[in-house]
């Protein structure tokens, strides 16, 4: 547990505390870039400054304080001019730095106006994203880390949260919560909607299911920090396991201090990657971002963004309840839960909390370095070290020899007549040059249509550039879908999470396969349009498609024989609602006539 007053030092982030004034040394993100029009003003806050953030009408951006120094006017409702904000008071003028450069009202020999300043602070856009500096000079580079400088199709969810922002930078070293959060709290949350599925290939059974094998082996896992200059990743491992695995050695989703999360290893050829970042707007607020990215072949041809869109989600249902359906749902149950600050002085700490402690340590450390007049870690001074850092963690940019030991659906580039390369078990794991991962929970569930329908459609380019002649693979050995000592990954748990290519195993009219685990047929007339274009998207063969689109406009068979799949289903793998191959298996084990397929439910 900590002291109150290590409590108050680690978490307070206003003018002139230890906390505020290391945050004071990092570029931080105060608005989003669609936000901001062409001549705009907004309100803003972070680390407990008020401030108004505003568009000129050259397009140039300014930070300045929120209140005009002559007679209190809140600046959000000023006049952007040429060069600066205006108050529609008195006319007063202010630049990008807070100087008061026109007093209209006042005799043209004053020199006044040359004695007025108000706050300003440095601002940059990058990556759809507005950052502000508001520490001393000199100003550091604005550090570029790699999703929002990397060629993609980017996408931003944010949420308000009622908390602290170490409540949310501790869970990012909190691996052991997955296990009950994303578990058992996951199995009750689909079971009061009615949606609880006993397959145990979902996301919350697969990780209690992991837990009641390790509590019968005996065994427990454990975690330790794994260091690196921007930060530390997080080492894991079972205790009957061997110290030589990468997962211990190398780790995983490296904290880029001081609150970035990034996930990796990565395949470098994985299409879909993603940031968390809390932003601490005061003590008690922080402004959670979930920052997609999709990155595709240069020859798919990805069009250019004029902006990233973004959307601001909820946390709480229209009744008030909190919304715990998703991953990141649950996350933030676990930040908020705690309250808006909570009182470490009565925790107990054990040892799973044991990269929990080190992060304390980091944040305690570099606040030391800058009360000493030193400079924390992830400040640069220079473009070249400022450019896509994160790379040069261990493992997070070459990561395609050891992505096999983490999981097995980490898949790299095959050369032009190259087979299949057996994994560690000796099953056959098929390696496609992409990952056909669609849409996690909470992309489908809050990322605009337009937008989903744009990423599927360069899905499916990217599989027509990279060949149609992979080896096809449906159906993936159990052994390779999940690990016994460790969670599956499920980053691609949305509509459909094909991760293999797709083959209809052979034409039924008005019907499609589900998932790799089982060839269950669903009406057409109850899958989503997103899953419709997503299993199009999968299909890797070019007969395949045209099967796939025949079928969709014939329509045929889709009346009868109907098993209940609503669209809310469409959410499929994952736990995100029933499970559809579960589901259907459920209801097709005995076996449906009428000349409806009857799939064959034994699992590898």
């Amino acid at each position: 547990m900590l002291t109150q007053e290590e409590n108050e030092i680690l978490t307070r982030v206003g003018p002139g505390t230890p906390g505020g004034e290391l945050m004071r040394r990092y570029w931080h993100p105060i608005s989003t870039s669609v936000q901001m029009g062409p001549i705009s003003v907004r309100q803003v806050r972070i680390l407990c400054e008020d401030l108004v953030l505003y568009r000129d009408r050259r397009g140039e951006l300014g930070l300045i304080g929120d209140r005009c120094i002559h007679r209190a006017f809140k600046m959000k409702y000023g006049v952007p001019e040429e060069d600066g904000l205006r108050c529609p008071y008195h006319g007063w003028l202010y630049n990008a730095e807070g100087q008061c450069t026109e007093m209209p009202l006042e005799p043209p020999t004053s020199g006044f106006k040359d004695k007025i300043q108000i706050k300003g602070y440095p601002v940059q856009e990058m990556g759809g994203l507005v950052w502000a500096y508001l520490g001393p000079d000199p100003v550091p580079v604005l550090p570029k880390w790699d999703l929002f400088v990397r060629p993609g199709y980017r996408a931003m969810v944010g949420h308000q949260l009622p908390c602290n922002w170490l409540q949310v930078a501790e869970n990012r070293a909190d691996l052991g919560h997955a296990i009950y959060l994303h578990g058992r709290l996951f199995q009750f949350a689909m079971e009061q909607q009615g949606l609880l599925t006993d397959n145990p290939d979902t996301f919350y059974n697969s990780q209690v299911r992991a837990q009641d094998d390790r509590l019968a082996r005996g065994v427990y896992p454990r975690w330790r920090p794994v260091y690196n200059q921007f930060g530390l990743a997080k080492g894991r491992l079972d205790s009957d396991k061997s110290e030589d695995s990468p997962s211990w050695n190398i780790g995983s989703n490296p904290i880029l201090f001081p609150y970035h999360l990034m996930f990796g290893p990565n395949s470098p050829y994985s299409m879909r990657r993603m940031y968390q970042i809390g932003v601490p707007i005061d003590d008690e607020h922080t402004w959670h971002i979930a920052y997609h990215c999709w990155t595709f072949p240069e020859e798919v041809g990805v069009p250019a963004q004029d902006s990233v869109s973004y959307t601001e989600a909820p946390i709480f249902t229209e009744d008030g309840d909190a919304i715990r359906d998703y991953v990141l749902s649950q996350d933030m149950i676990a930040w908020w839960g705690q309250g808006e600050l909570t009182d470490r002085t009565k925790e107990h700490l054990g040892i799973s909390d044991t990269v929990v402690i080190a992060y304390r340590k980091l944040l305690k450390q570099q606040i030391q370095t800058v009360m000493e007049g030193g400079e924390p870690i992830n400040v640069f001074r220079d473009e070249a070290s400022a450019w896509r850092p994160e790379l040069r963690i261990p493992g997070m940019n070459d990561p395609i020899e050891i992505a096999g030991q983490y999981q097995t659906n980490i898949r790299g580039a095959l050369k032009p007549g190259e087979k299949p390369i057996q994994s560690s078990r000796t099953d056959p794991l098929y390696l496609a040059k992409y990952d056909k991962m669609t849409f996690t929970e909470q992309e489908e569930k809050w990322l605009p249509e337009a937008e989903k329908e744009l990423v599927l459609g360069l899905y499916t380019k990217t599989e027509e550039y990279t060949g149609n002649d992979w080896p096809m693979r449906p159906w993936l050995p159990r052994a390779n879908r999940w690990s016994s000592d460790r969670s599956p990954r499920r980053t691609g748990t949305g509509a459909f999470a094909y991760r293999h290519s797709f083959a209809l195993p052979f034409p039924v009219p008005g019907r499609i396969p589900l998932c790799v685990s089982t060839t269950c047929p669903v009406p057409l007339s109850k899958v989503s349009p997103t899953a419709l274009r997503c299993v199009a998207g999968c299909a890797s063969r070019p007969e395949d498609r045209r099967l796939f689109c025949e079928a969709k406009s014939r329509k045929q068979n889709t009346e009868e024989n109907t098993y209940g799949i609503d669209r809310q289903s469409s959410r499929g793998n994952g736990g995100r609602a029933r499970d559809w191959a579960g589901h259907c298996g459920r209801l097709l084990a005995g076996g449906r006539e009428g000349g409806c397929y009857r799939p064959s439910l034994e699992r590898n």
